[in-house]
This record gives structure tokens, sequence and C-alpha cells, in this order.
């Protein structure tokens, strides 16, 4: 079974405790907001890479007819539905790339995640609030009023257009408040609060991280070596036809056939836009870079569960601040990562 995205935003009524810990982890106009911009990431994303693929599918198609039009049509004859298939190609691939650069998709996609990632960030910030204690109608309260507040500063920070892409986690998004006066360092909650946010935050962060990691690979090598099996046997089509006009020149005769040659320099130039093609699609993915970057984080957040279960009040509420906080820089990483991705160079 794969995995079950967003269960840590809409998490099942089993997982309820005690009604004041129940309002850390069901709060439905964060999970409301969250839904909106999930749905208008996961449209964008869809555009985006479809978008893409289809300007990489039209450039091979119509570097393939230039190649055949070019090599061996004074050999061979025309295609008969070459214009036709070339008009068509080109025309997709003209809008495709026209949506592209003026569609902004990329842009929106990443701008709808940036929010909903936030979102999530806030939610589990909200466990900060226990450091006033647990009791269930001053906490609920206390989430209420809080919510309010960042939603509010939430919704006219996103209003800045694409300008929120270049997002830097501010010092204030997941600050430690100051223990209440008297509270005690182990309260009798704490551990219920804790076995929630790991299983809430810290499980969830872990498996996702480690799934990603396994799509990527699994995207990464196929793709890769097509792509070097598809390069190597263009440049040993190039080479053997080298090599047989070499060795027909040296024993004075007249080479290969030019309905031979020519389809060999066909081949070749056809695998070689291949290849070329698989290389930007890799870069539109940007799959080695996700890759590196979800090993990197799955370590750091891997480091913070060891710790967590010998963690008295004050320690949860830095681990806490400390999560949140790295959360936001892999946002940051993924955003600015993800801008440098593109099918079209």
């Amino acid at each position: 079974m794969g995995e079950i995205w967003n269960r840590d935003i809409n998490p099942p009524q089993q997982l309820m405790t005690t009604s004041g810990l129940d309002a850390l982890i069901h709060n439905e106009r964060i999970a409301a907001a969250f839904d909106t911009y999930e749905r208008r990431a996961n449209h964008w994303k869809r555009a985006f890479h479809v978008g893409g693929v289809i300007t990489l599918v039209a450039s091979v198609v119509g570097m393939g007819l230039v190649g055949y039009q070019a090599v061996l049509a004074p050999i061979a004859g025309p295609l008969p539905l070459a214009p036709v298939i070339g008009f068509f190609a080109g025309a997709v691939g003209i809008a495709a790339t026209g949506f592209l650069l003026l569609g902004h998709p990329r842009e929106r996609w990443l701008s709808a995640r940036l929010g909903a990632e936030r979102l999530r960030c806030f939610k589990f910030r909200l466990f900060l609030l226990l450091a006033h204690g647990a009791e269930a109608d001053t906490l609920t309260s206390r989430i209420r009023q809080e919510t309010d507040r960042t939603l509010a500063r939430f919704d006219f920070q996103m209003g800045g257009g694409f300008a929120v892409l270049h997002y830097t986690p501010s010092s204030d998004e997941s600050a430690v408040p100051p223990l209440a006066p008297g509270a005690a360092t182990h309260p009798a909650w704490l551990d219920a609060a804790k076995t929630l946010y790991a299983d809430l935050r810290i499980n969830v962060q872990l498996q996702h991280f480690a799934a990603r990691m396994e799509d990527r690979d699994a995207e990464l090598r196929p793709m890769r070596r097509f792509g070097d099996l598809l390069f190597a046997a263009g440049l040993l089509l190039t080479i053997a036809q080298l090599l047989f006009d070499g060795a027909h020149w040296a024993l004075g005769g007249t080479g290969i056939s030019d309905a031979a040659a020519a389809s060999m320099t066909f081949l070749s130039l056809l695998l070689f836009t291949a290849s070329a093609a698989l290389l930007l699609l890799e870069r539109g993915r940007n799959v080695e870079v996700d890759r590196e970057r979800y090993a990197r984080y799955h370590a750091e957040i891997a480091a913070y569960a060891d710790a967590l279960p010998a963690a008295d009040l004050a320690g949860f509420l830095t681990l806490i601040h400390d999560i949140e906080r790295l959360c936001l820089c892999e946002l940051r990483d993924f955003v600015r990562d993800m801008r440098g991705s593109s099918y079209l160079s």
C-alpha cells in the first residue's frame, strides 16, 4: 500500500486522547486552508510536468522529421504524412512552450506548495502553546486565538504573488515561548503530547522522506541508464560509419552505400536527440537534487526522533522549535531547487 498523503493534517478520530490535546491535532480551519492550497499545488504541478513532457516529445518528433528530410529523404523519398505530422508536432510544441513560459505553471505550483507546507508547519507549532499548560479550555482558547492571528498574517503574506517564492523562514515563526510560572518540568500530560507529536509529525516526516528517496531512486536509475544507452548507441553508430568509410578508403573501395550511410547518420541523430530529451526530462523533474535533499533532512529528523523520549517539557518545546525550523528550511530549499528546474534548457 502506498503512502497516505496528508494524514498528519486530517488524522483519524481514533487518535483523540484527552479533550485538551485534541485541540492540537484537530484544527478544522487549518485543515480547510491547507486543502485549498494542496489542491491548487497538485493541479499546477501536473500542468507543469505534462506541459514539459509534451514539449520534449514534440521536439523529438520535430527533430526526427527534420533529420529525415535532410538525410534520408533525398535517397528514400519523402514521408507521405511528414508535413501533417510536422505541422501538428510544431503547433503542439509551440503551444506547450508558450504555456510554460507565459502561464507560469511552475511558479503557481511552487507558491501553492509553499502555502500548504507553511500551514502544515503552523499546525505543529501550536504544540509550543503547551508552555502555558494543557488545561482543556485554556489551551483551546489559546489555539483559537493563535490560529486567527497567524492565518490573518499568512493570508496577507501570500497575497504577494510570485514574490512569496523568495521565502526565508523568519525568527518568530517558531520561537519558543517561556514556560508558565511554576510549570512542572515533566507534567502528567507530557508523555501523551510527545507521543502525539512523534506519531503525527516526526514519524510521518520520516516515512515521507524515506518514500520520496525510494521513488527518486526508482525514477533516476532507469532514466539515466536508458539515456546513457541511447547516447552510447548513437556514438557507436557514428564511429562505425567512420570506420567503414576509413576501411573502404584504405582498401581502395568506394565506402558503404549512400543509403546505408544516410540511414546510420539519421539513426545517430535520432538517438542523440532522444538522449538529450531524457537529460532535459531529468532536469525538469529535478530528480537527483530532490533525492539528495530528502536524504539530508531524513537524517536530521531521525536525530531529533532519538532525542525525543528523554526530553522534559523545556526540551520538548525546544525540539519542536528545532524540527519546525528544519522543516521550514527544507521548504525553502525545495522551492529554490525547483525554481531551477526547466524542461526548456
